[in-house]
């Protein structure tokens, strides 16, 4: 209905949209003055090549029927250095695992793919994006299982929470954030190649390598300068209370001080406490 582009079009951006349904596109084009092109297969949007800073696919990649040609002629469109930027529902939440096939959306006469980030990377890597980086919101198991029995929602006989818990915990050991919420967002990057004539304009920089796994600041007096962030999978994350540098084994005497133009460079991640 071109309500995002409408956002982002308030915010700076030339934005183009390609949109399924006649109804919602014909709205876009004529209520909003937006440039909404009508095509089901993005393919025949006719887009140019290296043309786009970022593209975005909010709630899309599951109704996709063929996902990989999906994502390939985004990478097309995409400049060099161009983020692509997809929301989906988190096969991997806790959600997901409780409540099975009574989990919401599981839809099959409309979802026809269900991802997790591993599989929604590996499947990125393999067109071709860089640096790909999960930006799901964290969840407590616990708290999910209240929630879905308080609000009268079921839980599959063959849920075994137990093992459920076990298993994720083994998994997530390593992580600063789980990535367990309901929805699944990754963000990956076209890289850029030396003979690229049109990079993307955007402020999107690798992590240095010194700075992974480490407790980051910059140098200053003003309370926001006294923030300590945990830079872990090219997310910096503030870190709100000791105790989480306890179970750690950290100490905030380890913090490395960094130029303020690193630190606005890392994509901020969910606070840890």
């Amino acid at each position: 209905m071109g309500h995002f582009m409408v956002e982002a079009r308030g915010r700076g951006w030339q934005a183009t949209g390609v949109e399924c349904s006649p109804y919602a596109s014909e709205y876009g084009r004529n209520r909003w003055g937006l440039a909404v092109r009508q095509a089901c297969n993005l393919r025949d949007a006719g887009l140019p090549a290296n043309q786009f800073d970022a593209c975005v696919l909010i709630e899309v990649a599951e109704h996709l029927p063929h996902p990989k040609e999906t994502f390939t002629e985004v990478f097309r469109v995409l400049k060099p250095g161009g983020i692509l930027y997809v929301t989906t529902p988190n096969f991997a939440s806790f959600r997901s695992q409780l409540q099975r096939e009574e989990w919401k959306p599981v839809i099959p006469s409309g979802h026809l793919y269900y991802f997790t980030a591993d599989s929604l990377t590996k499947l990125l890597t393999g067109i071709g994006y860089v640096d790909s980086i999960d930006l799901s919101l964290p969840a407590d198991l616990d708290n999910e299982l209240e929630a879905i029995t308080t609000a009268g929602g079921s839980i599959s006989w063959r849920s075994d929470v137990e093992a459920i818990r076990e298993r994720t915990t083994k998994e997530d050991r390593m992580k600063a954030v789980n990535g367990r919420g309901e929805g699944l967002t990754v963000l990956a990057r076209k890289p850029v190649l030396p003979h690229a004539s049109s990079i993307a304009a955007l402020r999107f920089t690798e992590v240095p390598p010194s700075l992974e796994g480490k407790l980051i600041r910059v140098g200053g007096s003003s309370i926001e300068d006294q923030k300590v962030y945990f830079v872990n999978g090219g997310r910096k994350h503030w870190v709100v209370t000791t105790d989480w540098l306890a179970k750690r084994a950290m100490r905030l005497e380890d913090t490395i001080e960094v130029d303020r133009a690193v630190l606005a460079s890392l994509l901020l991640g969910p606070p840890l406490q």
